[in-house]
């Protein structure tokens, strides 16, 4: 081989070698070059429609994988079965509004916050209720079993007797509705899902200002992804690209298309 031919070689298996290094250790993933997503449908987070995520956690995790080099796999079941999933190898993260918790944490890793999880007064357009304090001499609903409910009951010119409980957010709507109810506490991503599937119902939500009655609007949940605890390099994958799509904007034009443009959701 003449000399000419080695240094073209040479330069060759140089240039592959620094295009690996650059391009960096491939991600661990349960399938390769799949990223399996655990779901329970449950918009406006998340839903499998035609081997795809829709919803904002959706739109989101689908972004990272196509960012990462990955085609997104969905895993219907239900929530409960999900951090299990990640658990057992059988889904590399789960979403669908998960919030981050300690005691989350310690059971697999959790990302960076995607966004904020905001509690809201769900009401009339015709309405401004904004702090606990509009609610006085009115009437507040929530649903049976959420967390809003010891909190409500605490406050002094709501208690029992200005608290209304519902089965169902449909039975809570058609009473805001008539006027039987001055405002709910759904979740805000759940107030924004249905004035968008349903704007005939000339809903709006406002997000609650902060008081010392309810923890969560001083300090907000917000929403992360996970992955199994001997597998951190897939999350830190992750936060680059969630801290890419806060930066350009990204995050921010899918939570917009689910009616989330409020700011009080966004995490800078």
């Amino acid at each position: 081989m003449r000399l000419r031919e080695v240094c073209v070689s040479v330069v060759m298996c140089l240039t592959l070698i620094a295009g690996a290094h650059a391009q960096g250790p491939a991600i661990k993933t349960v399938k390769p070059g799949v990223l399996t997503v655990a779901i329970d449908n449950d918009m406006p987070y998340c839903k499998e429609e035609g081997g795809k995520i829709i919803g904002v956690d959706g739109e989101i995790i689908t972004a990272i994988a196509a960012k990462l080099g990955l085609k997104v796999e969905p895993a219907v079941m239900e929530w409960a079965a999900e951090i299990q999933a990640v658990q057992s190898g059988r889904a590399d993260t789960n979403i669908c509004g998960m919030a981050f918790t300690e005691e989350r944490a310690k059971t697999v890793n959790l990302s960076d916050g995607a966004y904020y999880q905001v509690s809201e007064f769900t009401q009339l357009k015709d309405s401004n209720i904004r702090s606990i304090d509009d609610l006085k001499g009115k009437t507040v609903g929530t649903i049976q079993g959420y967390f809003y409910i010891p909190e409500l009951k605490k406050i002094p010119w709501i208690g029992e007797a200005n608290l209304k409980l519902y089965n169902t957010i449909d039975a809570a709507i058609q009473d805001l509705m008539a006027k039987r109810v001055n405002a709910l506490l759904l979740g805000a991503p759940t107030s924004a899902w249905l004035a968008t599937q349903h704007p005939e119902w000339n809903l709006k939500y406002e997000a609650i200002q902060p008081n010392e009655y309810m923890p969560d609007t001083v300090n907000k949940a917000y929403t992360v992804f996970s992955s199994k605890l001997d597998n951190p390099g897939l999350v830190k994958a992750m936060n680059e690209q969630i801290s890419a799509m806060k930066k350009d904007g990204t995050i921010e034009k899918i939570m917009a298309k689910y009616n989330m443009a409020n700011p009080a959701f966004l995490m800078k």
